[in-house]
């Protein structure tokens, strides 16, 4: 049975701030969206056109073509419309949601609030989700150059720096990686450089390191700017459960925070680990593997995205299905829990 007909909104972001028990969209096999519990029940109907991940209490939804927000329960929050000239509405982040908008200088994006009010009005490029209270954002350049350039708000819409840099990412552990020119260094809320600009690149800090590169080698440091796993991989995803995905002699293997391989290069392809299994690539098609490095569930599909909330998206050539962590099809509920 087809369980999808096209990726879902939750899909289209990147990264949620979903909780575990929280109701999980699910799409039915006729098009329509609801949402369903850890038993595979629906808990809210199938009522809407789009439905993202759950955040903050509340989840973003589109019927009969306006955008509005729904509780848990399902009960619709803030109608619509929210505005009219609202053309998409993503997941809450410290209290604020991205939003673009169509404007008389085109498509922007700005932020909306829980009341579906604009909070920040759409005046951004690009932006960022609010992380620790700040939220990147990227505007053109006042000359018309290639790269967009990048600052840093507040939840007021304040600037706290300025859009001047080509490179800004979203603040962890009080720090936030920026430079310009091939030199990143880490500021902290106020824009000072805390680790100086000596990097060619760098990421956000998780679980306590992040991944920086210089001479086109990737390691890791600390929050005090200290070289933990000294620079040598091809590239670095940032640590999650305890383990990052870097490349390696041209494939990609797991270490640990002393930087030794727990799972050896030899994968074509895999992302960071998520609920205990990585998406990984195998003669070209898709599968997941376990932190013990075993394969769990059998590489076929297209591709697969990673777990949350007990299921991942997967595509094989008679459609787009999604599994749970045995790699079982789950299809249309057949339990309803609704009211």
């Amino acid at each position: 049975m087809r369980v999808i007909a096209t990726l879902p909104l939750l899909f289209a972001l990147v990264g949620t701030s979903a909780f575990a028990g929280d109701p999980y969209p699910f799409q039915r096999s006729d098009g329509k969206w609801g949402y369903v519990d850890d038993n595979h029940c629906w808990v809210v109907a199938p009522q809407f056109d789009e439905a993202g991940p759950f955040s903050e209490g509340l989840a973003s939804v589109v019927a009969k073509g306006g955008w509005r927000f729904i509780d848990l329960d399902g009960n619709v929050v803030v109608p619509p419309p929210i505005d009219k000239n609202l053309m998409q509405l993503r997941d809450l982040h410290d209290g604020l949601a991205k939003a673009e908008f169509f404007t008389n200088s085109g498509f922007k994006w700005g932020f909306v609030d829980q009341k579906g009010e604009v909070a920040i009005k759409p005046s951004f490029n690009q932006v960022e989700d609010f992380s620790e209270g700040f939220a990147v954002v990227a505007m053109d350049q006042p000359n018309g150059g290639m790269f967009p350039m990048k600052g840093l708000i507040d939840k007021e819409g304040n600037f706290l720096i300025a859009p001047k840099y080509t490179f800004l990412q979203s603040f962890s552990d009080g720090l936030a990686p920026m430079g310009a020119l091939a030199r990143v260094g880490f500021i902290d809320v106020y824009g000072n450089y805390v680790i100086a600009p000596v990097f060619e690149w760098a990421d956000s800090f998780s679980e306590g390191l992040a991944s920086v590169s210089n001479n086109g080698k990737y390691g890791f440091i600390d929050v005090t700017g200290r070289t933990v796993i000294k620079p040598q991989f091809g590239d670095a995803q940032p640590f999650s459960e305890g383990l990052a995905r870097v490349g390696y002699n041209g494939e990609m293997g797991f270490i640990d925070y002393s930087g030794n391989f727990v799972i050896p290069p030899n994968l074509e392809g895999a992302t960071s680990f998520k609920e205990g299994l990585a998406s990984v690539r195998i003669d070209g098609n898709y599968g997941y593997l376990s932190k013990a490095g075993d394969i769990v569930i059998e590489p076929k599909y297209e591709y697969a995205m990673d777990f949350e909330n007990g299921r991942a998206h997967v595509g094989l050539p008679e459609g787009d299905f999604v599994i749970d962590h045995s790699g079982q099809i789950l299809v249309d509920p057949t339990c309803d829990l609704v009211p």
